[in-house]
C-alpha cells in the first residue's frame, strides 16, 4: 500500500499535463483494485466501479477556492478548481429531493395505487437530484464524482417515464414501451460515459414532447382542458429553468470561475445551478398540483380502457370524471 501511495505522488507531482496525469492515476487504481480483490464473486463489482470512477474521473476538477473567491484576485488562480460544491447549489439539490419524494407519496397514495408512471417520475427525479446534491457536496472526492453522475442517470429514468406517459396517451402497444425503454436505456449509457451534456439535450427534448402531448390532450379532453394546460405549464417551467441555467453559465460557471464571477448577477453561493434548482422545484410543484386535480392515468391508452368503448368525447370525459370522483374521496388511513 505504501508502494502505491509513492507512485500515486510521484504521478500527481510529475510534469505531465492534467489530463495525462489523471489518465496514468485511473490506470494506476484501476491496477491496484484488480490485484486487491479477495473473492472472486466481488470481480464483477469492483470492476464496474472502476469503470464507474475512470469514466467520471478523466473530466476531473477540484471545487471551487472559496478564499480565491474572496479574497478579489488577491490569491493565485489554480485551474483545477472549477467544480461547483457552492452551498447553495447542493441544499437546492436536496430541496428538490425531497420534494420529489413527497409529490410521488402523495400520486401513489391520491391515484389509489394507480398513477405508477408519474409516481415513478417524481420518485426518480427526486432521487437523481439528491443523488447531485451529494455530488455538488463531496465533489472533491471520487465518491462524490460517482454520486454526480448517478443522478444524471437516475433523473434521466425519471425522464423515460414521463417519456412513457407521453406515449401511452396514444397507444398501449408493448412495442411502444419496450422501444421507449431500449432507446432510454441507450442515452443511459451514453451519460454515463459523457455526462452533463447528453442528460441536458435529451432531457430537453423530453420535455418539449411531453409539452406538445399535454397540449394536445388539452384540445381534445375539452373538459379537463385547464389540469392539462397546467400540466404543460409545469414542464415549460423546467425548460425555462434549464434556458436561465444555459445563458448564465458563461458568467456564473466555470468559465467564469477565473474572474471571481464579476458579471455573475448572482451571488457565487446562489449560481445559476441553485437558480435553476427552485425554477425546476416550482416546476415539479405545478405538475404535482395538476396532477392532483386531474391524474393522467385515466386518460391512457391500456387495457382497462380498451373493455369501455365510448360513443363520444363526452361519455369519456363523464367516465373519466367517475373515476377520478372515486380517486379524490379516498380516506387515508
Amino acid at each position: 500500500m505504501d508502494n502505491f501511495h509513492n507512485l500515486r505522488n510521484k504521478i500527481i507531482t510529475s510534469e505531465f499535463g492534467a489530463t495525462k496525469r489523471l489518465l496514468n492515476l485511473n490506470r494506476l487504481i484501476l491496477f491496484s483494485t484488480m490485484t486487491s480483490l479477495h473473492a472472486q464473486h466481488h470481480f464483477l463489482f469492483r470492476s464496474y466501479l472502476t469503470i464507474l470512477l475512470l469514466t467520471v474521473q478523466v473530466s476531473q476538477s477540484y471545487s471551487y477556492d472559496l478564499d480565491y473567491l474572496e479574497s478579489g484576485f488577491e490569491l493565485e488562480y489554480d485551474e483545477t478548481t472549477k467544480a461547483d460544491d457552492l452551498i447553495g447549489t447542493y441544499v437546492t439539490n436536496y430541496a428538490v429531493f425531497i420534494v420529489g419524494l413527497i409529490s410521488a407519496v402523495i400520486i401513489w397514495l391520491t391515484t389509489q395505487h394507480k398513477g405508477g408512471i408519474m409516481t415513478c417520475y417524481f420518485l426518480f427525479v427526486g432521487l437523481g437530484y439528491g443523488f447531485a446534491g451529494v455530488g455538488h457536496q463531496f465533489f472533491s472526492n471520487d465518491i462524490g464524482k460517482i454520486s454526480y453522475t448517478l443522478g444524471l442517470i437516475v433523473v434521466h429514468i425519471g425522464n423515460t417515464f414521463l417519456a412513457l406517459l407521453a406515449i401511452r396517451f396514444f397507444t398501449s402497444s408493448l412495442y411502444a414501451t419496450v422501444g421507449c425503454a431500449a432507446i432510454n436505456l441507450i442515452i443511459i449509457i451514453f451519460i454515463g460515459i459523457k455526462g452533463f451534456e447528453p442528460a441536458l439535450i435529451t432531457g430537453a427534448a423530453i420535455d418539449v414532447g411531453a409539452t406538445v402531448v399535454f397540449l394536445v390532450q388539452a384540445r381534445v379532453q375539452i373538459g379537463f382542458r385547464f389540469a392539462f394546460v397546467a400540466k404543460a405549464l409545469g414542464i415549460v417551467i423546467q425548460l425555462a429553468g434549464g434556458m436561465v441555467q444555459f445563458l448564465l453559465s458563461s458568467k456564473c460557471g466555470p468559465k467564469a470561475y477565473e474572474d471571481c464571477f464579476e458579471e455573475c448577477p448572482l451571488h457565487y453561493n446562489f449560481n445559476h445551478n441553485a437558480l435553476f434548482h427552485v425554477i425546476f422545484l416550482v416546476a415539479l410543484l405545478v405538475l404535482l398540483v395538476s396532477e392532483i386535480i386531474v391524474p393522467s392515468h385515466y386518460f391512457l391508452k391500456s387495457a382497462e380502457h380498451k373493455d369501455t368503448n365510448f360513443k363520444s368525447t363526452t361519455d369519456e370525459e363523464d367516465y373519466a370524471k367517475t373515476m377520478m370522483s372515486n380517486a379524490l374521496s379516498i380516506e387515508f388511513v
